[in-house]
């Protein structure tokens, strides 16, 4: 079984290949405590708020930016990109699991971690 996983800075070279990123210490970076989701955001000088979120949807690694304008906090637009498992792999952005049964086992521990801190 195979699980996405990434970093702050794997993500931003990802994106970059996308779109243009401002400097990475003017990016933010979040991660879901399941490691279902990581995303990364930043803003541009002309009041446009960007999101880029690396996750799986229906068995498909996924790469969707999302352009707001902060302004009138509207979509401006909605970029979608799919991924390669092996373009992923080569990246460093995923990672093996032995068992799904052991998987659960250690979701379970690390939600269980973060919502008792």
């Amino acid at each position: 079984m195979t699980w996405i996983n990434t970093n702050k800075s794997k993500l931003y070279k990802l994106v970059a290949e996308y779109i243009h990123l401002p400097i990475m210490k003017h990016t933010s970076f979040v991660e879901a405590p399941d490691h279902s989701i990581y995303i990364l955001c930043w803003s541009a000088t002309n009041g446009t708020s960007y999101r880029a979120c690396y996750s799986i949807r229906r068995g498909v690694p996924i790469l969707a930016i999302q352009i707001t304008d902060v302004q009138n906090t509207s979509y401006k637009e909605m970029l979608v990109h799919e991924l390669s498992i092996k373009h992923l792999e080569h990246r460093g952005m995923t990672k093996k699991v032995q068992r799904e049964s052991k998987a659960r086992r250690l979701l379970v521990r690390e939600q269980m971690f973060f919502t008792s801190a």
